[in-house]
């Protein structure tokens, strides 16, 4: 087995050989190797840019150009993830609510760096949602305890979080935190959407995508549970949301986190 990784943002590239015995119906590999490339300031990538590359390039936005101007509906405001100082932003609310509702769950989450692109006021196209959220994850529905909800809460701010915490983007929730209190005790309140406290025994229905369900970002709790199962598409489950709200989605920052410590 041969994996290769090679960081992001242009930082470095993996060159990889195969040799291929294409006398097979399985067309079987004979050998393999890789290396790890780091690009100078000198020579950047595309520097000598592979014609064939190229026309494959080529080829392929033309033939997706309209899938990526087609419209789905209209951002009466600009959707932003800009964070406010309890950690909530426009377009993090959106997603969750997205997820929430077009999986029928009780409460959803979403993560911050999940979303990778704002987007301007007015016409919404596809491709400005797929640009968004690029990654072409699953939303995973599945059931967590309120106790269960609440670890996962303080594990923004615990373990690899602790000195750059790291705030989900809940929905069909409301908490309150106080990093003046210790690890572990930071939630001072949590309700559900209908107004009613968390309970810790109760078992509620939640929606997220299948990269945090797995444990990513570091948020371990979602994999204690053990019926997540895919609903859909994080980019159909906004496409979606967006045409139930009759084309036109205006979220906002409701205050549905608080934070104790900060005016």
């Amino acid at each position: 087995l041969l994996v290769t990784q090679a960081r992001s943002a242009g930082t470095a590239y993996s060159e990889i050989d195969l040799t291929i015995d294409r006398g097979t119906t399985a067309n079987a590999v004979l050998a393999k190797a890789a290396r790890v490339l780091t690009p100078w300031a000198d020579r950047p990538p595309g520097s000598n840019p592979n014609w064939r590359v190229e026309k494959l390039v080529e080829a392929a936005t033309k033939a997706t150009a309209p899938i990526e101007a087609r419209k789905i509906g209209t951002a009466a405001v600009a959707l932003t993830r800009v964070e406010t100082p309890s950690g909530e932003s426009v377009f993090g609310n959106l997603v969750a609510d997205a997820q929430r509702a077009m999986t029928g769950s009780e409460i959803a989450f979403m993560n911050r760096d999940g979303i990778r692109a704002d987007i301007d006021a007015g016409e919404l196209t596809w491709g400005e949602i797929r640009s968004a959220q690029p990654f072409g994850n699953t939303v995973m529905k599945l059931t967590l305890t309120g106790e269960q909800i609440l670890r996962l809460l303080e594990q923004q701010w615990s373990g690899p979080h602790a000195d750059r915490p790291y705030l989900l983007r809940p929905s069909g929730l409301r908490y309150t935190y106080d990093l003046r209190r210790p690890p572990f005790r930071r939630i001072v309140d949590a309700e559900t959407a209908d107004g009613l406290p968390l309970d810790p025994k109760r078992k509620y229905s939640v929606a997220a995508n299948d990269f945090i369900v797995g444990g990513g970002d570091f948020f371990t709790v979602f994999t204690e549970a053990p019926d997540a199962a895919p609903a859909m598409l994080d980019i159909e489950a906004l496409e979606q949301y967006v045409a139930a709200q009759g084309g036109t989605v205006q979220p906002e920052l409701d205050g549905r986190v608080r934070r104790l410590d900060v005016r």
